[in-house]
């Protein structure tokens, strides 16, 4: 949950609520908890409940905008929420790229721009601006999305990142990749394999890697994310550390490599599959999603508006190839979904050429 969301609980809001049934802070306090919680038709109805004893209160303005923002048929009833909220607060950070995202879904591209760079006037030093603003203006895309972009996004949502995945976005890239996986590399005896979780987040992989490992390991940049990894007891090391670093400097060896929705904050992920051929033995097994980008021609890669890459199933066998990979594996698959819509990916699957040098 972030900062600005009540750290009170949900009972104790709603005892206060029910002794003070017009209390406008406590009103919103109790919506923004459980729209955090994704559970947006109760939140919706608390956002309406006070803007109708304030009608304009920035934080409800904003937080039903945010909610609304998802849902086709109430973006433009969003789109004028989030105006307001930001004409009367312009720290509001949400707001600003909820904003910038529902004009560009509307096709406002320019105007959904003008947002980015309102935003990034606002707050200078907000990494998320300053990531986002290439993609809307078309400015070349940085390699990678910066730490700070992706320590503050994952940090943020580390509360409720589970319950939003599963739930609401109908997340099941894990999933996916390891039945390309399992298809694909000879049937190893359970718990022999030294694997690497890269980007293992709050831990979600670790059910399903577990049965594999003699070894696993875990690597993240957000602290937050590996408080909840730690907390599910499944690997045996876990690393607060940017990834590229990390693998840098390691000095073990792997038999797996796991990066369910990492890449995805790379563009051109040649280097990366360099550093990550690098920590394999030989005869390895890498195994990947990325996000779909939707038309190949002549672009390997794209920063989208999401904040996130997407690349071509060209450049990925030409990076994977490139770093001495074979077998390269491409399946297209459901990701999750997002604002209703599926998100289509590639999970890929490749081994380390057998007698490559380290």
């Amino acid at each position: 949950m972030s900062a600005t969301r009540s750290a009170e609980s949900e009972a104790e809001l709603r005892e206060r609520l029910v002794a003070a049934p017009e209390d406008l802070a406590t009103v919103v306090a109790l919506a923004e908890l459980l729209a955090a919680q994704s559970r947006d038709r109760e939140a919706v109805s608390l956002f309406r409940r006070a803007l109708a004893l304030s009608h304009d209160d920035a934080r409800a303005q904003a937080g039903l905008g945010l909610v609304l923002h998802s849902y086709d048929e109430h973006r433009d009833e969003s789109i004028h929420l989030l105006q307001r909220a930001i004409s009367s607060d312009r720290q509001s950070a949400d707001a600003y790229r909820a904003l910038a995202w529902s004009l560009n879904e509307s096709g406002r591209r320019r105007e959904a721009t003008t947002v980015v760079r309102a935003w990034c006037a606002a707050h200078p030093d907000d990494p998320a601006a300053q990531h986002l603003l290439a993609a809307y203006a078309g400015a070349k895309p940085p390699a990678r999305a910066a730490d700070d972009f992706v320590r503050q996004t994952f940090d943020d949502g580390a509360a409720n990142f589970d319950s939003l995945l599963r739930e609401s976005l109908h997340y099941r890239a894990p999933e996916a990749l390891l039945e390309l996986l399992l298809a694909a590399m000879p049937r190893a005896a359970a718990g022999t394999l030294d694997v690497l979780d890269m980007g293992c987040g709050t831990g979600l992989c670790a059910p399903l890697l577990r049965p594999l490992s003699r070894r696993l390991v875990g690597v993240d940049l957000s602290a937050g994310m590996l408080e909840r990894a730690a907390a599910r007891t499944g690997y045996d090391e876990l690393h607060c550390a940017e990834l590229t670093a990390w693998l840098a400097a390691a000095t073990a060896r792997f038999d797996l490599l796991f990066a369910a929705d990492t890449l995805l904050y790379f563009g051109d992920i040649s280097p990366i599959l360099g550093l990550a051929s690098a920590v394999m033995r030989e005869g390895g097994w890498i195994a990947f999603t990325v996000e779909k980008l939707p038309q190949s021609g002549a672009n390997n890669f794209e920063l989208a508006t999401s904040g996130r890459f997407r690349h071509s199933d060209v450049h990925l066998r030409r990076a994977l190839s490139g770093a001495g990979f074979a077998d390269i594996r491409l399946v297209e698959t459901r990701l999750r979904f997002e604002a209703g819509v599926a998100v289509m990916g590639y999970a890929a699957v490749a081994q380390r050429n057998p007698g490559r040098d380290n």
